[in-house]
């Protein structure tokens, strides 16, 4: 079972990411991609942490998925492709970054062994 503390933390960057958005159509080329990228990861995270919040199952799949960190050093982006994009040259992307980052943070701690 995961600690209360720990729900409640996912409950409250959970619905911190939910007040939060980016329009895909303000961005071109390589940065374009990065935030549809981020619209994916967080849209997935989301979905685990709803999951978590909703005290079902995490599939073996999803555990994989947030052990595996997208936003590095304060600035890169893991994309899809491997590839990383250092996002401080936009602050509203990086800002969801940075959320999104915290939220699959705090599931990976709540389906690891201690965080239970």
């Amino acid at each position: 079972m995961v600690s209360p503390k720990i729900m409640d933390e996912i409950k409250e960057l959970y619905d911190a990411l939910a007040k939060q958005s980016l329009d895909i159509h303000q961005y071109s080329g390589r940065l374009a991609e990065v935030v549809f990228d981020i619209f994916t990861v967080d849209s997935f995270v989301a979905g685990i942490a709803s999951k978590l919040l909703d005290r079902r199952a995490i599939s073996a799949e999803e555990r994989a998925f947030v052990a595996r960190p997208m936003f590095l050093d304060d600035r890169w982006w893991r994309c899809e492709d491997g590839q990383l994009f250092d996002i401080r040259s936009d602050a509203s992307v990086k800002i969801v970054a940075e959320t999104v980052e915290r939220l699959r943070r705090k599931c990976d701690e709540a389906v690891s062994p201690g965080g239970q």
